[in-house]
């Protein structure tokens, strides 16, 4: 069964878990109407499938962590402006935000980790990922489905950039990209044949120090396009390339 709320616009905190495995009878929530939501926290929770809320545009925190939720549509979403982690989830599928612009996680990292049945990751409207913490990352972490990663109008990104250990991962495209301004990390993707990053310009800047720039262990990497690529801020690491 699905419980809609039909009325509501606003809400300051959805949290929801059920008592065990063996509560199944909710499997959809519904919120048709819901602009805004700041917190929303779903854990520990084995009976819900779907999460719809098509009209919702702003969200201040999204947890989404050990759950049987298998598809979430956002289809509205704009903005997230502070914690974004969606982990450890069996049966997801799908993250439907088609329209997100920008995501700040100014105090935490943003992580898309250890969700097994994801297939793609593609916010094609998505422009800044910004943070006010030196070593706050966004990375997509051991994703054993993950195929494709498509974020094609993100241009600038004030955190780390980590793509690790996704064993089915083909492709990267990351066709407006100019500045990541700590670490940019794509490692031990054993399925990556295609990496494009077109735009990008420099990585690291004048406030960091370490190794800013880092693509390894992609054993099957033959495409790789950092063509408009001038600096590293810090050191510089290119292996393990298929070369043909």
């Amino acid at each position: 069964s699905e419980i809609t709320f039909v009325n509501i616009t606003s809400l300051s905190r959805l949290s929801w878990t059920s008592p065990g495995p063996m509560s199944r009878n909710i499997v959809r929530i519904n919120f048709p109407l819901l602009l805004e939501l700041n917190q929303f926290f779903m854990e520990n929770e084995f009976s819900i499938r779907k999460i719809y809320a098509p009209l919702l545009e702003t969200m201040t925190r999204f947890q989404l962590e050990n759950t049987s939720t298998i598809e979430v549509i956002f289809s509205s979403l704009k903005y997230i402006n502070s914690i974004f982690s969606i982990q450890n989830n069996a049966q997801l599928l799908s993250l439907d935000f088609p329209q997100l612009e920008l995501i700040d996680h100014m105090n935490d990292n943003l992580s898309i980790d250890n969700n097994p049945l994801l297939l793609a990751i593609e916010w094609n409207q998505l422009t800044d990922i910004k943070t006010n913490v030196n070593y706050n990352s966004f990375y997509i972490y051991n994703n054993a489905s993950l195929e494709r990663i498509e974020l094609n109008a993100l241009e600038d990104v004030e955190s780390n950039f980590q793509i690790e250990n996704n064993s089915s991962l083909e492709t990267i495209e990351l066709q407006q990209l100019v500045n990541v301004h700590r670490r940019f990390f794509i490692s031990n993707n054993d399925a990556l044949t295609s990496l494009s990053a077109p735009q990008l310009f420099s990585v690291g800047d004048y406030l960091f120090s370490g190794s800013s720039l880092y693509i390894s262990n992609n054993t099957l990497l033959s495409n790789l396009d950092l063509s408009s690529f001038r600096k590293a801020y810090g050191g510089l690491n290119v292996t393990c390339l298929l070369y043909t």
